[in-house]
């Protein structure tokens, strides 16, 4: 199963379409072609197109079927990345630099779990690979919902969207004290063939696309406090970074 189709269910209203034969009696979750059906049998996905198709499987809008079974699939995630990464607190340091606006600490966590995770420089599609890494990354975020996306390699948009959730989450909170949480947005570029400067240039470029294109252009959601953007270059072998706090 793909990273990109999990991701996808657990965007609000999220959903993926694929092959499954919703009147079938049982299916092989060990053959690429029937997992689909294999989930939906086993009640962790669920569809409302249950029309009969004569050719068996046919493509079905497919989502989750409750709160419970989306908070597992979050749990899911977590741990995958928490194995993934060799030190946990490489993660921790990730996030608590992307909540702070810590631009070095969150070089050197990335750094460090983009070696661990393993991305293959020759593999087809480079973007794909380290959004995926870095919205993964972006999961667990404290006092943040899960991370959302409008990924498309057509339209060579690739940002990133975390909103402070509205429950309470730390003693701040239950003492009434000032909440700060920005609403965060990243994007990023990749570009195999620049130099020190370029890759450096490729992050500020990849900020400045947030404010260009619109990406953050909303009212911040309560209880966000501001903005916070980061933009990210990666170059297959190194990564820069540069935050704005609006």
């Amino acid at each position: 199963m793909r990273l990109s189709a999990l991701f996808d269910l657990l965007e609000p209203h999220g959903f993926i379409e694929a092959p499954v034969h919703v009147h079938a009696e049982e299916a092989d979750a060990a053959k690429p072609e029937d997992i689909w059906t294999a989930l939906y049998l086993s009640g962790f996905l669920t569809t409302d197109m249950t029309g009969h198709s004569e050719d068996g499987a046919c493509l079905r809008s497919l989502r989750l079927p409750n709160n419970e079974v989306r908070q597992a699939l979050r749990l899911v995630i977590l741990e995958w990345f928490e194995c993934a990464v060799e030190d946990v607190g490489v993660i921790d340091s990730f996030h608590d630099g992307l909540c702070r606006g810590d631009e070095d600490t969150v070089k050197q966590a990335l750094s460090c779990a983009i070696g661990d995770l393993g991305i293959d420089v020759g593999q087809s599609d480079m973007p794909t690979a380290y959004h995926l890494a870095l919205q993964g990354l972006c999961f667990g975020l404290p006092g943040y919902c899960n991370p959302s996306s409008k990924r498309s390699g057509v339209s060579d948009r690739w940002d990133i969207q975390v909103i402070p959730t509205g429950r309470v989450f730390d003693v701040a909170d239950t003492l009434g004290m000032l909440d700060e949480r920005p609403l965060i947005t990243i994007n990023m570029m990749y570009d195999p063939g620049v130099d020190a400067l370029g890759l450096e240039l490729l992050a500020v470029q990849a900020l400045l696309e947030i404010e260009r294109n619109g990406i953050d252009d909303i009212r911040v959601p309560r209880p966000a406090v501001g903005r916070m953007r980061w933009g990210f270059g990666f170059d297959g072998q190194r990564v820069s970074v540069v935050c704005q706090r609006l």
